[in-house]
């Protein structure tokens, strides 16, 4: 066997106790972006040790690119509430206020339904 350089192979093994790391990890936010909603899933820099995983305090973000980051993370809010509760509608509004839709609310409707359709074996529940 032979060391494969995966970074999760240094997680699992701080968090085994066999040395610690800081690295850069997905995790909700418990304040580490004091600007961004509490339990929004962030980008953010962590400290791995014994059956521990901290994130590190980043502070806020920029106030010129505030406003990007708040619609990406409610839009991201939005489609994890419409997946949880199976509300095409949320689902929709989610799909809509993405920064790579720029169809027609008419258009927009017509691509989500077809979408909707064509993925249906895969959306439990969808009528």
């Amino acid at each position: 066997m032979k060391l494969s350089g995966e970074e999760g192979v240094r997680q699992m093994k701080a968090l085994l106790g066999l040395g610690d790391i800081v690295t850069n990890v997905n995790l909700p936010n418990c304040g580490q972006i004091s600007n961004l909603p509490m339990g929004a899933v962030v980008e953010t820099n962590a400290h791995f040790t014994a059956n521990k995983v901290t994130p590190l305090v980043a502070g806020e973000i920029p106030v010129s690119i505030l406003p990007h980051v708040i619609k990406a993370v409610s839009t991201q809010l939005l489609v994890v509430d419409a997946a949880l509760t199976g509300d095409y509608e949320k689902a929709f509004l989610a799909f809509m206020q993405d920064n790579l839709v720029t169809t027609s609310l008419e258009d927009g409707r017509k691509l989500f339904n077809t979408m909707l359709e064509n993925t249906k074996e895969y959306l439990p529940g969808l009528q």
